[in-house]
């Protein structure tokens, strides 16, 4: 009866191993803001803020955007989401802390998707210095460079954002091919090669794909086939204890 526990013990350990298991992926967020000109005292103007994800992974819940001031300005209260409880504020109207998957203006932020874009007012109140800032944070997003941007009052546009290196080296591959067809003066000759290449490139893309998906079931399959001779072997030992059992 031992012997059976140990092997069905067994057998669960090997299903277990056997069973796919995938790392979750990262989100990649950034920021970009313009800058607004000819501002002076007793104004009140109105900034863009973009969000984007370049992906692979959606925002989790706990991404944060947080917008600081300008130096000689406040934040419009209501302003950044536009009352829907998302956000805190400072006593001094100068720092606000938001949610960001559930401010009113943002949170349709989808990975690989367009740059949403929203609006928050800043009130002019004394001479304008340092410029501000925005910066989104969360775990989920591994690569910090492109979280933060400027926001600028007199000056001139933050630069755009680069997404991380997860996503930047698709662009870059697509960026050496262009250089052969380039490379290629007469017309007779690629007639011929092309038609030959072109199957042969469809052909063996797959087979690599497909090779790592049978290997995968291959595997899996004589491990659940090694599962199933020990759960037999198991019964087997459990009924002949049971036999000798009887006829003791």
């Amino acid at each position: 009866m031992r012997a059976a526990t140990v092997l069905l013990s067994a057998t669960v350990l090997v299903l277990g191993s056997a069973l796919p298991s995938s790392a979750a992926g990262k989100a990649d967020l950034a920021l970009r803001s313009y800058a607004v000109r000819e501002v002076k005292l007793g104004d009140t103007v109105t900034m863009k803020l973009g969000v984007i994800d370049f992906g692979p992974d959606a925002p989790a819940s706990t991404a944060r955007l947080i917008l600081q001031a300008p130096r000689g300005t406040r934040i419009v209260r209501g302003s950044v989401d536009h009352g829907g409880g998302a956000c805190e504020i400072n006593s001094t109207d100068t720092r606000v802390v938001c949610t960001l998957t559930r401010t009113q203006q943002w949170k349709d932020v989808q990975p690989g998707g367009p740059m949403v874009w929203g609006t928050f007012q800043l009130l002019v109140v004394g001479k304008i210095g340092s410029v501000g800032s925005a910066v989104v944070s969360c775990a989920c997003d591994p690569y910090t460079r492109n979280n933060r941007t400027a926001l600028v009052l007199n000056g001139n546009n933050p630069p755009a954002p680069k997404p991380g290196p997860q996503t930047s080296p698709t662009p870059s591959k697509s960026a050496e091919p262009s250089a052969s067809p380039s490379a290629e003066p007469t017309e007779p000759s690629p007639a011929v090669p092309t038609e030959a290449e072109v199957p042969a490139t469809d052909a063996s893309a797959p087979d690599e794909d497909g090779s790592g998906v049978d290997l995968l079931f291959v595997i899996g399959g004589l491990a659940v086939a090694v599962a199933l001779a020990g759960l037999g072997y198991a019964v087997y030992l459990w009924r002949n204890s049971d036999e000798e059992e009887d006829e003791g």
